[in-house]
């Protein structure tokens, strides 16, 4: 368990303790399916986040973090692997990438995910996240895949939970079962739609429809729709070469993220 918050950050706002403790500032980003933008938009949430001068964890439980090539300043022996294999706790892996304001845990391509651990470590590196998160305004979840074992890391840890979808007719459908079977076994989470890569904002409201149709009949609510990020026709670079402004997603895109954290910081 957790003995050393020496590298937790300074309190920067007024974001209440109480929600802290009670855990109520994590949020996961989660998705049944891969390739749709997940670990992008993670990334861009806490940078958004810590724009509003909020200190901000950022939880990369998919290793996807990894693959966008993060300049982390500390050794490559310190990242989630490493608690993975019992080597380290978890509260010594947070680390401040150049040039970012928020800081990371994460972890190497091609090693252990949260998806093929024992349950028993993945329950203990929950409960170590969920001490961290107290010394934290905002803890954001890049959840995994392997959904019975991701469902079972994210249930008593992430009060919300943002579920990331497509249009398309496979992401539609795992997306309805993924939510299925997370309303099951959290009721009590607040569970979010957010619609990525639509081609106009009818496309995203109709997406939002079509699985609330499904959804409501089996599970007796309605995800609420966290938000719609439009499709541009070309993709811009992810870092900048301002070292002011690491990630650089188009402009529309960012527009629509600053909407969607607009919420967080009122309510979480």
């Amino acid at each position: 368990m957790l003995s050393d918050f020496s590298t937790i950050p300074s309190d920067k706002s007024r974001t209440p303790i109480s929600n802290r403790v009670q855990g109520k500032n994590i949020l996961a980003i989660a998705s049944p399916k891969s390739g749709i933008g997940k670990s992008f938009l993670a990334l861009s949430i806490s940078q958004a986040l810590s724009r509003q001068n909020k200190s901000v964890l950022l939880f990369d439980g998919d290793l996807g973090l990894s693959n966008f090539n993060l300049p982390i300043t500390t050794p490559s022996v310190r990242d989630l692997n490493a608690v993975l294999e019992c080597r380290l706790p978890l509260n010594v892996l947070t680390s401040s990438p150049q040039d970012f304001a928020f800081q990371v845990i994460t972890g190497r391509s091609g090693k252990k995910t949260l998806g093929n651990i024992s349950l028993p470590r993945l329950y203990l590196i929950r409960d170590d996240l969920k001490a961290l998160a107290s010394h934290y305004d905002y803890v954001i979840i890049d959840s995994g895949s392997g959904l019975e074992k991701i469902i079972s890391f994210l249930t008593g840890l992430a009060q919300t939970t943002w579920v990331i979808c497509t249009s398309e007719p496979d992401s539609l459908q795992k997306t309805i079962s993924f939510v299925q079977m997370l309303h099951s076994k959290a009721p009590e989470m607040e569970i979010g739609l957010l619609i990525n890569f639509a081609r106009s904002k009818q496309e995203g409201d109709e997406t939002y429809a079509t699985l609330c149709r499904a959804i409501y009949p089996c599970c007796g609510f309605t995800p609420f729709l966290v938000g719609i990020i439009l499709k541009e026709k070309e993709v811009a670079p992810l870092f900048s070469s301002k070292k002011s402004d690491p990630i650089c997603p188009p402009a529309l895109i960012e527009e629509n993220i600053k909407e969607i954290v607009k919420p967080l910081l009122s309510s979480f």
